[in-house]
C-alpha cells in the first residue's frame, strides 16, 4: 500500500509540473457578491457570470449538475461515497444545492417569489431591477421565471419555463420552455451558454425567444423498465438567425455497464438571406460503474456542413483507501461546429464561421484537445492535500499552463485552515517565445457554525505583467434568534506597493417581516484608483416570499 501511495503522490507531482491548464482558481463562488468581483478581477467570463448567477438564483439538482463545469475551480465530475473528496469542490457543491426546499405535501405550493432593486447613489442614479420565480406544486410541478430590467432601461424576459418531475412511473420528466439539459457527456447537446443575441424589449420576441444560454422549446425524458429515452426539441433566434435543434438519447441503464445511442440535428438559419446549414450528429455512449468509481466516454461525428468532424470525451473517478483521484479528457477536430455541446473543454475561445449561412460565433471546442485531473490525498486524520491540474491546447489560442494545489486542515467540525498555490503561465501559439508568468499563494480560515459563519483570507498576487500586490478579506454573517440576518464583506483585493489599488465592500440586512416575507437592504461601495468613478455606491432593496 505505501508504493500505491507513493506512486500516485509521483504521479501527480510530475503531472503538475508538465501540465498545460487553464481556469483554475482558489476561491469558491456561492453569491451574487462573490461572482461580480470575480467578474470584475478576470476570474470569470462573461459567460460564466450569467450560467452561475443562474445556479445562485434558482440552485441546482440531479438534472442540472452539469452547469458547476462553468466554475473556474470545478470541472464537475459525478460524486462518489468518499470522505476523501476535494473540500474546495464539497464547499463548491454545497454552495450551489438546490434552493427550493424539501418536496412539499400533495395540495402544496413551495418555492420563492423575488423581486431586487438595485440604485447608483450617482448623478444619474441609474437603476435596474429583477424579478424571479421558483414554485413546486405537489412536488411534481415547477414554475420557474426571471425578468431583468437592465441599466440602459431595456427590459427582458430571461427565463421560463413550465415543467413536470417524478421519480417513478414512465413520464420522468417534461420541460415546456426554458430548460438546460445535457445527454450523455454532452458532447453533442449539454449547456453551450448563449450563441444568439435576445429582444431588448418585454415583446413578444423576448417572451418567445428569452435571453437565455440554454434550450428554448421542449424536453421528454421517459423510463421502462431498464430502457431510458430523452428527446428535445428546441428553437431560438435574434433578429438575423435562428437555430433549430432536434435530439434524441436512448440508453440501457442496468447492471455496470450502460450502453446508449445519441442523434440529433442543428440547423442554422440566416433570416435575411434564408440560407441554411445543416448539421446531424450522432454519437455513440458508454457508462461503466463499479465498487468505488465510474468511466464513461463517448465517441460522436457531425455530418453536413461538418462532415467528417469527430468529437469524443471521458470522464471518470476512483476511490483509493487513502487517496481518491477524478479525471477527464477531450478531444474535438478542427472543424466541429460548436452550437448545441456541453461537454469538458478549456477556456480557450476561438472565432469560427458558418459559411453557409453566414454565421460567426465564438467556439471553445473547434480544435482543442485536453485532460483534466483532480486528486485528493488524505495525509492525516484531518489533514487532506488537493490538487488540479488541467491540459488544454489549441493551436488557434493561447496556451496556458496552470497548477493549484491546497493543504487543508480541520480543527474541530467548526474551523478550517486551507494553505493554497496557484501558478498561471501563458504562451504565445505562434513559435515565438512569448511567456508571462503569475503566482497566487493564499492563507484562509474558515469558521461555520450554526448562526456564524466566518471567513477571511491573506494572499500574495505575482504577476509579469503588472506589480505585485497583497490582497486581504473578510467576511463575516451572523444569524440572530429572531431569524434576522446581518452580514459584513471588505475586500482589500489589490494592494501594492503605491497603495490600495481595489477595494470592494458592503453590509446587508435581512429581516422576516410578515408570515414568509423576508426584506433584505444592501449598501456597498466600490473603489477602483484611477477609474473613470473611483468610487461607486449602490443600494439595493429586495423583498423575498418563502412559500
Amino acid at each position: 500500500m505505501s508504493v500505491l501511495r507513493g506512486i500516485v503522490v509521483l504521479t501527480l507531482v510530475l503531472g503538475c509540473s508538465l501540465a498545460y491548464c487553464q481556469q483554475l482558481s482558489t476561491s469558491v463562488f456561492s453569491s451574487d457578491d462573490e461572482l461580480q468581483q470575480a467578474l470584475a478581477n478576470g476570474d470569470i467570463s462573461y459567460e460564466q457570470y450569467v450560467i452561475l448567477r443562474e445556479i445562485i438564483l434558482h440552485g441546482i439538482d440531479s438534472t442540472d449538475q452539469h452547469l458547476l463545469d462553468e466554475i473556474p475551480n470545478l470541472i464537475y465530475l459525478i460524486g462518489i461515497d468518499s470522505a476523501r473528496v476535494d473540500p474546495l469542490e464539497k464547499d463548491q457543491v454545497a454552495a450551489f444545492k438546490s434552493r427550493s426546499g424539501p418536496t412539499p405535501p400533495r395540495g402544496r405550493v413551495r418555492g420563492r417569489l423575488g423581486y431586487r432593486y438595485y440604485l447608483m447613489a450617482e448623478e444619474n442614479q441609474q437603476s435596474w431591477y429583477r424579478s424571479y420565480g421558483d414554485l413546486t406544486v405537489n412536488g411534481l410541478w415547477k414554475l420557474r421565471f426571471r425578468l431583468d430590467r437592465e441599466k440602459s432601461g431595456y427590459e427582458r424576459m430571461v427565463s421560463r419555463a413550465l415543467g413536470y418531475r417524478a421519480g417513478r412511473g414512465v413520464v420522468r420528466r417534461v420541460e415546456a420552455g426554458s430548460f438546460t439539459t445535457r445527454f450523455g457527456l454532452g458532447t453533442l447537446f449539454g449547456h453551450r451558454g448563449k450563441l444568439l443575441d435576445f429582444s431588448e424589449k418585454i415583446d413578444g420576441e423576448s417572451f418567445l425567444y428569452p435571453d437565455y444560454g440554454g434550450y428554448n422549446g421542449v424536453l421528454a425524458e421517459l423510463r421502462a423498465g431498464p430502457w431510458s429515452i430523452n428527446s428535445l426539441a428546441s428553437v431560438t433566434r435574434d433578429s438575423r438567425f435562428r437555430l433549430t435543434s432536434a435530439g434524441l438519447l436512448v440508453q440501457y441503464a442496468k447492471g455496470q455497464v450502460r450502453p446508449g445511442l445519441i442523434a440529433g440535428i442543428n440547423c442554422v438559419t440566416n433570416r435575411t438571406t434564408k440560407a441554411a446549414a445543416q448539421i446531424p450528429m450522432a454519437a455513440v455512449l458508454t457508462d461503466y460503474r463499479y465498487n468505488g468509481g465510474y468511466l464513461t466516454a463517448e465517441l460522436g461525428g457531425q455530418g453536413g456542413s461538418a462532415v467528417g468532424t469527430l468529437s469524443a470525451a471521458l470522464e471518470g473517478r476512483n476511490r483509493f483507501q487513502f487517496a481518491e483521484i477524478g479525471y477527464a479528457a477531450w478531444r474535438y477536430d478542427d472543424g466541429f461546429i460548436d452550437l448545441t455541446s456541453g461537454s469538458k473543454s478549456g477556456q480557450l475561445y476561438i472565432r469560427d464561421t458558418l459559411k453557409t449561412a453566414d454565421f460567426g460565433f465564438r467556439t471553445r471546442r473547434s480544435g482543442q484537445s485536453g485532460f483534466l485531473a483532480r486528486t485528493t490525498i488524505q495525509l492525516a486524520e484531518r489533514l487532506s492535500f488537493a490538487n488540479t491540474l488541467m491540459i488544454a491546447d489549441n493551436k488557434r489560442a493561447e496556451r496556458r499552463e496552470q497548477l493549484s494545489s491546497g493543504l487543508i486542515r480541520r480543527l474541530g467540525s467548526d474551523w478550517q485552515m486551507r494553505l493554497s498555490y496557484l501558478g498561471r503561465w501563458r504562451r504565445d501559439p505562434t513559435d515565438r517565445p512569448s511567456r508571462s508568468a503569475s503566482h497566487r499563494v493564499r492563507f484562509e480560515a474558515r469558521y461555520d457554525a450554526s448562526r456564524m459563519y466566518l471567513r477571511c483570507y491573506i494572499g500574495y498576487d505575482a504577476d509579469q505583467r503588472d506589480q505585485d500586490h497583497v490582497c486581504l478579506f473578510a467576511s463575516v454573517r451572523y444569524v440572530l434568534s429572531d431569524g434576522s440576518e446581518y452580514q459584513v464583506w471588505s475586500d482589500c483585493g489589490e494592494i501594492d506597493r503605491d497603495g490600495l489599488r481595489y477595494w470592494y465592500a458592503f453590509v446587508r440586512g435581512e429581516w422576516q417581516v410578515t408570515g414568509p416575507m423576508v426584506a433584505a437592504a444592501r449598501l456597498s461601495n466600490t473603489y477602483r484608483r484611477g477609474s473613470a468613478d473611483e468610487n461607486a455606491t449602490q443600494l439595493s432593496l429586495e423583498l423575498i416570499a418563502n412559500l
